[in-house]
């Protein structure tokens, strides 16, 4: 069904039900926990992977990052690591801090605003409020 692609579903102790096929064989995929509590499906603006590498920047040749916007969330699923987004072109974004280190890493870019994020860099803590 292709990456973006949503489904109800219902969680036991154990199982995901889902109510749509969304997988084809051999996929590979993720669950991701957002801690916070009011996140939901609407949060996430795409997925993918990154096609090269440059530091502090995510290329993807395949994603235009029209509906991205500066103060978006982009989390590595690949090293679980996030930046936030601090300038858009088009196959290009540019992030807070250098979270791919290979032009083969799987990534979602969600929104959340009214959020403090806060990460280290070096010896430094940094933070940026999200509206």
């Amino acid at each position: 069904m292709g990456h973006g692609t949503t489904a109800t579903y219902a969680i036991t102790a154990r199982a995901l039900d889902l109510s749509a096929n969304i997988f084809t064989d051999a996929d590979l995929y993720s669950i991701i926990n957002f801690t916070i509590s009011n996140t939901n499906a609407t949060h996430i603006i795409t997925c993918g992977i990154a096609t090269s590498y440059t530091a502090n920047h995510l290329i993807d040749s395949s994603n235009s990052y029209a509906t991205v916007a500066v103060g978006d969330v982009v989390y590595n699923i690949t090293d679980n690591t996030y930046a936030i987004v601090t300038a858009v072109a088009a196959n290009d974004l540019t992030l807070s801090s250098n979270i791919f280190d290979t032009g083969n890493e799987r990534y979602l870019i969600y929104r959340h605003r009214w959020v403090l994020y806060v990460w280290q860099n070096g010896t430094n803590i940094q933070g940026k409020y999200c509206r």
